[in-house]
């Protein structure tokens, strides 16, 4: 569940589950593919499916880019917090104070990985067209209901 809450916001915001498409054209692909790290390239259908311009994967990448240091930050207290917490858990007597706080610890850094996702979602969305917008809200709702809510 927290690897999951890693994962830069700008993907997982347009990480939506879509019917499989035949590529039209595979310049395309490799452009949008250019944005995403590597293990995450099924994502393609998601960005792919709000026809991107050239401009605009540019706007992404150097969106991505700005938050690097930002990201790997979070992601790096998140480990710390998570490994604190578990070592605590692995000992056969754990102080319920020191378990307590290190579990609040974890979630004050889940809701800073939250606040990230928001303003990096944010950033994206101001790159997005009207049209590509409500695609994208579409999308977004359509996951949502296949997920149960959630």
């Amino acid at each position: 569940m927290f690897k999951r809450l890693l994962i830069p916001s700008l993907i997982l915001a347009v990480a939506v589950p879509l019917t499989a498409q035949r590529v039209r054209n595979p310049q395309k692909q490799a452009r949008v593919q250019q944005v995403l790290p590597k293990g995450r390239r099924g994502m393609v259908r998601g960005l792919k499916a709000l026809n991107p311009t050239p401009d605009q994967i540019s706007q992404w990448k150097a969106i991505r880019e700005g938050n690097k240091a930002q990201r790997e930050a979070i992601m790096q207290e998140m480990r710390q917090k998570r490994q604190a917490l578990q070592e605590l858990r692995s000992q056969t007597n754990p102080d319920p104070t020191q378990l307590g706080n290190a579990m609040l610890a974890l979630r004050d850094t889940q809701k800073s990985v939250q606040q990230f996702q928001e303003q990096s979602m944010e950033s994206f969305k101001r790159t997005l067209t009207p049209d590509q917008l409500k695609k994208l809200e579409e999308l977004q709702s359509r996951r949502k209901n296949r997920r149960g809510g959630i």
